[in-house]
């Protein structure tokens, strides 16, 4: 996937191709934002069946607009890069544009949007949106209005429902919320995969050490929503191989360190200071809280992981279950 940031001042920063468009903002990218690019691919499939070569393309937009119109505290589910990478992983889009959310692309009316940007910037034959997209001079274009340009400039316009789960629509909001209170599981059946936080191991004060648990530390980014600060149980992923862990979210109040996630990796004892990482958040355990020393620390550290690894036992019963059962529906 090639990745491209377009700030729509200078002509020729994207090349311009035929392409199928999706737009939004895909913090998370959950199921919802999913849909969008199954779509999209299929848009593109009719497109090529019918003798036209079109390229995917996601255009999404840095800052978030909501820090931009009038919540600038608003934190995202996944940094500018994660989200990179979580797109190139679905393999649905050929280029991701992230284009600058500016004045000038924040009051550029609705039609202009379409037959300027859309079409003139990045040739766009076909666009892929959701039913609660709205676009142009603050906000005031909407789906209608896209067909009906679209339909006069020549561009295939499909407007995506919005995915329900529970009678609720899966969004980034309702996600956000979720990882809130500490409820993964939740978050994560919306998100269509873990939550996790990933970066490079820091170097911390050792003090996992001293209590038996020595930890993989990782610096959560200032932009990036804290889940609800406490013990998980977690899933640890390096260098592509999987392990199971307990996973600390917060400053650590006994000891007082900065905000942070510290992992203790069960049966593992190799350095791993310098390597990205990723920790996967897949069930609350307990709030975080302070106690009156290491030995205090050190006992209640043993019941969380105690019941971390009733919740892997748990869960590997359950996946037993799951696949049984459709070996029986065979």
């Amino acid at each position: 996937m090639i990745r491209a940031y377009d700030d729509l001042g200078a002509s020729g920063k994207v090349e311009r191709v035929p392409c199928v468009v999706t737009i939004g903002n895909f913090d998370g990218l959950h199921e919802g934002h999913r849909c969008l690019l199954r779509e999209a691919d299929r848009m593109a499939e009719c497109f090529a069946k019918s003798g036209v070569k079109v390229e995917r393309r996601l255009l999404t937009f840095s800052p978030h607009p909501k820090h931009v119109l009038g919540d600038p505290d608003l934190k995202l589910i996944y940094t500018d890069a994660e989200r990179e990478d979580l797109v190139e992983e679905t393999g649905l889009v050929d280029r991701m544009i992230t284009a600058a959310f500016t004045p000038q692309l924040m009051h550029t009316e609705p039609e202009a949007y379409v037959t300027e940007i859309l079409k003139k910037r990045y040739g766009a034959v076909g666009v892929v949106i959701g039913d609660d997209f709205h676009f142009g001079n603050h906000g005031a274009g909407t789906p209608e209005d896209l067909k009906r340009i679209g339909e006069r400039e020549g561009i295939k316009v499909c407007v995506v429902p919005r995915v329900v789960m529970d009678g609720a629509v899966v969004s980034s909001t309702r996600i956000r919320a979720l990882l809130e209170t500490g409820d993964m599981e939740e978050a994560d059946r919306l998100l269509g995969r873990p939550y996790y936080v990933e970066g490079k191991v820091t170097e911390g004060k050792h003090l996992g050490r001293e209590v038996g648990t020595p930890t993989v530390n990782l610096k959560v980014e200032s932009e990036r929503l804290v889940p609800l600060e406490g013990v998980y149980a977690s899933r640890t992923i390096v260098d592509g191989k999987t392990f199971e862990s307990i996973s600390n979210v917060g400053s650590n109040p006994t000891f007082g360190d900065d905000l942070r996630t510290e992992t203790y990796i069960f049966d593992f004892d190799r350095n791993l200071y310098g390597k990205k990482v990723r920790v996967e958040l897949l069930r609350f355990i307990r709030p975080e809280q302070k106690f009156e020393g290491a030995e205090a620390l050190k006992k209640q550290l043993q019941t969380d992981i105690a019941k971390a690894k009733e919740y892997f036992t748990e869960s590997q019963v359950s996946q037993g279950e799951t696949s049984l059962k459709k070996e029986t529906d065979l």
